[in-house]
């Protein structure tokens, strides 16, 4: 019908064809644009926004660029979780090396600190001026993590290597679970999830390969780590072609840096500091998610140091005496080396064990005893975190009305 003869048609004609016209019915809709400018609005309650001119309802998961987007995320991912599995087991191996026994705490949570220095700001960085650009600054950092600790001369060195392996981490681990979340349809975003996380399977027995390499030399952990980074860093490089991030179009690097919630990070870094100084340890800090990592690493740190140390004097102290050591700081040392290192292995480089074999298996079935004991312990706390997990999660309202073919980012 042509629009001039429109006002000719009775109001009748439309009555039939639509029951509720001329009715009342004004329903109220709120609506935010995040897209500048932009003045379409796609679904209600501000739920999400079109008007960037893609298909944000289609993907094609076949497609080069898009398998090889989700293997350099998986990759990235994965190496941020390589790094603790090939290092932590190690701190004991590489205080002594480097003649740092003094700086053995520092070496085993420099990381996690810078971890939790950063994860506040990582996603507001991402959002405003893109996730690519800030997974590859983290990547880089990694790999000069790689390179500085693995050529360490000393332990401050060692040191400054991980706080740049700490910032890399972070980034790779939070981005690189972004970018595979927001260029999928969101109702298959857990599946996605689960194929991603298959990219940490070879390094599950990350412990074991670090102490196989450790016997040649800990300082090669750092090549494998180096060398699967640089691996991500190619295939997001290449691969990953997001458009540019509306948040922070027509913005100033002031203006995109002024949005960013510095005091509300710097007070999520506070708040945590103050609960760790609560149980006696200064040296950790992280936030959101890995708050509560690393809040469980310092309660398992402080209570494992306390039942080693509980049942060491109860069940291994005569050994103790009888293997010959009677100095405290040799006792320290050895129960300590034991976290990363074989007793037989420990044991040759203590000349009245090697020399006294009845001795030496003695005290070894006690530090076995008094290892079991202790880690029972602290898997039982874990079950109590497991329980309250369980029981959040059972909690959690529906989250349906999310889950459909929208796909955030079109690559």
């Amino acid at each position: 019908m042509p629009f001039a003869d429109i006002a000719n048609v009775p109001l009748s004609k439309f009555k039939k064809q639509d029951p509720e016209f001329g009715t009342d019915h004004i329903e109220l809709i709120r609506t935010v644009s995040r897209v500048p400018g932009n003045p379409n609005y796609y679904e209600k309650d501000g739920l999400r926004t079109e008007g960037d001119g893609a298909d944000h309802d289609h993907y094609n998961p076949r497609s080069t660029g898009f398998i090889l987007t989700i293997t350099g995320g998986a990759v990235a991912f994965a190496g941020s979780q390589i790094y603790p599995l090939l290092t932590l087991t190690l701190g004991t191996i590489i205080a002594a090396d480097l003649h740092s026994d003094d700086l053995y705490i520092w070496i085993i949570t420099a990381g996690i600190l810078t971890t939790g220095a950063l994860s506040p700001f990582v996603g507001p960085l991402a959002d405003l001026i893109g996730r690519k650009p800030v997974l590859l600054i983290g990547i880089v950092c990694s790999i000069i993590g790689c390179i500085i600790s693995s050529a360490a001369p000393t332990g401050g060195v060692y040191l400054v290597g991980q706080v740049f392996l700490g910032a890399g981490t972070v980034i790779q681990e939070l981005t690189s679970i972004s970018i595979v979340a927001e260029i999928v349809p969101t109702a298959k975003r857990p599946i996605f999830a689960a194929i991603f996380l298959t990219a940490i399977i070879p390094w599950t027995p990350g412990t074991m390969y670090a102490n196989w390499i450790a016997e040649s030399s800990w300082r090669w952990t750092g090549l494998c780590l180096g060398v699967w980074d640089l691996l991500a860093f190619a295939l997001v490089a290449v691969w990953y072609r997001p458009p540019p991030r509306v948040n922070g179009l027509g913005l100033s690097r002031r203006q995109i840096l002024s949005r960013v919630d510095f005091v509300g990070g710097g007070i999520a870094i506070l708040s945590v500091l103050l609960i760790l100084v609560g149980i006696n340890i200064t040296c950790l800090t992280v936030a959101l998610r890995a708050i509560a990592q690393t809040i469980a690493l310092a309660i398992f740190y402080n209570q494992l140091t306390d039942q080693v140390t509980k049942y060491t004097i109860k069940y291994a102290a005569t050994d103790i005496v009888q293997a010959g050591f009677t100095s405290y700081t040799a006792i320290t040392d050895f129960v300590r080396g034991l976290t990363s290192a074989p007793f037989d292995q420990l044991a040759v480089d203590v000349p009245k064990l090697a020399q006294n074999p009845a001795a030496a298996e003695a005290l070894k079935q006690a530090m076995v005893f008094v290892f079991n004991q202790s880690f029972r312990h602290l898997w039982r706390i874990t079950i109590a975190f497991g329980v309250i997990g369980c029981l959040a999660s059972a909690a959690m309202g529906c989250v349906s009305q999310y889950m459909d073919e929208h796909v955030a980012v079109v690559i």
